[in-house]
C-alpha cells in the first residue's frame, strides 16, 4: 500500500513515486500538482498567498507561490525529474466568503 502524505498549509512535498500526496480543506487556498511521468517524480504544494515580497514578516515563505513552485520544482530536479517533462494542474482558490469582499 502506497504511503499517504497529507500537505499542510504553506507545505509542499515532493516524492519519486510511491507515495499519495493530498491536501485538504484547500478552500481559498490552491493545490499546485506537478510531475515529471517520465521520471516519476512530483511533488505538490499547498498555496495560501500568492506573492511574497522582501520586508513581509514569516516564518513561512513557503505558503506564497512564487517561493514555494521554485523550490519545490527544485527539489524535484534534484530527485531526478526534467524541466521538459513538468506538467502541472491547479485546484482550489474559491471564494470563501463574498460577504466580506466589496
Amino acid at each position: 500500500m502506497a504511503e499517504e502524505i497529507t500537505v499542510g498549509i504553506g507545505k509542499y512535498e515532493v516524492k519519486k513515486k510511491g507515495a499519495i500526496l493530498e491536501a485538504i480543506g484547500i478552500g481559498s487556498c490552491v493545490a499546485v500538482v506537478i510531475w515529471d511521468k517520465i521520471n516519476q517524480v512530483y511533488g505538490m504544494a499547498h498555496i495560501m498567498l500568492p506573492i511574497y515580497q522582501e520586508g513581509i514578516k514569516t516564518a513561512n515563505k513557503n505558503k506564497y507561490a512564487n517561493i514555494a513552485i521554485p523550490n519545490m520544482v527544485a527539489e524535484m530536479i534534484n530527485l531526478g525529474a526534467k524541466r521538459e517533462f513538468l506538467v502541472s494542474k491547479i485546484a482550489g482558490g474559491s471564494h470563501m466568503f463574498p460577504g466580506l469582499i466589496r
